[in-house]
């Protein structure tokens, strides 16, 4: 009787974090590998995946051994203290994924570089939809915001670019999305804009023409006002 209760105890302490730690680590790698994202931050990921899965063989190990002596010994909390080294190693790259998501590059700008004015992330669930926004006052790095836009479109937005962002109306057809109005961006008419369709089976990032002819959306755009010198960033993923 002893025994199992020891057994029960066991499991409900150590092992039900097994499979989270295991799945965890390893999405978060995937994630990262898939994305491309900096190397630092998928190398980061992977050490994830060695901390979680190896609590499987510190709690096989602790396991066995409390059950051939029959008792709780140092042994046993060998998962408990692998626990803890797996919250150091959280706390310490908590940091470094700040620090890689303020230097990740968005079209050419980096968030370090500028003042973030409003940001906002909905993103989440299994497959990750939601959508994800921020402004950035250039004001203070003008010159660098403008050699980084030089490359982009002129606005007025496309046709369809801008019935999805500010809704219209278009061959009869009322477009209502009026994505702007969440990412807090106003009409713009001097500025740039540029586009990125992160649709899987796009054949053209930059071509918008097919926006409409998808059961969802995935794709990121960003527009610049020269006359308030701020960047809006906006993705959306459904």
């Amino acid at each position: 009787m002893k025994t199992k209760i020891l057994i029960i105890f066991l499991f409900i302490l150590f092992a039900i974090p097994i499979p989270l730690s295991i799945l965890g680590t390893w999405l978060w790698y995937l994630i990262s590998a898939t994305e491309s994202g900096p190397f630092v931050l998928t190398a980061l990921s992977f050490l994830g995946v060695i901390v979680g899965s190896t609590y499987l063989v510190t709690y096989t190990y602790a396991l066995i051994k409390t059950w051939r002596e029959k008792k709780l010994s140092i042994k046993t909390f060998l998962p408990l203290a692998h626990c803890f080294l797996a919250l150091l190693y959280v706390l310490s790259i908590i940091p470094a994924i700040s620090y890689f998501g303020e230097t990740t590059e968005y079209f050419g700008f980096c968030k370090e570089d500028f003042v973030v004015v409003d940001e906002s992330d909905t993103h989440g669930g299994f497959h990750g939809d939601g959508y994800y926004y921020f402004i950035l006052d250039c004001s203070n790095n003008k010159e660098e915001a403008l050699e980084i836009v030089k490359g982009w479109k002129k606005l007025p937005l496309s046709e369809n670019l801008n019935l999805i962002m500010y809704g219209g109306e278009k061959d009869g057809v009322k477009y209502s999305y009026e994505l702007a109005e969440d990412a807090h961006i106003p009409k713009i008419e001097n500025g740039y804009y540029i586009f990125e369709d992160r649709f899987l089976e796009s054949t053209d990032s930059t071509d918008e023409s097919v926006l409409f002819d998808r059961y969802s959306f995935n794709f990121s755009i960003s527009i610049y006002d020269c006359d308030t010198d701020k960047m809006y960033y906006y993705e959306l993923d459904t």
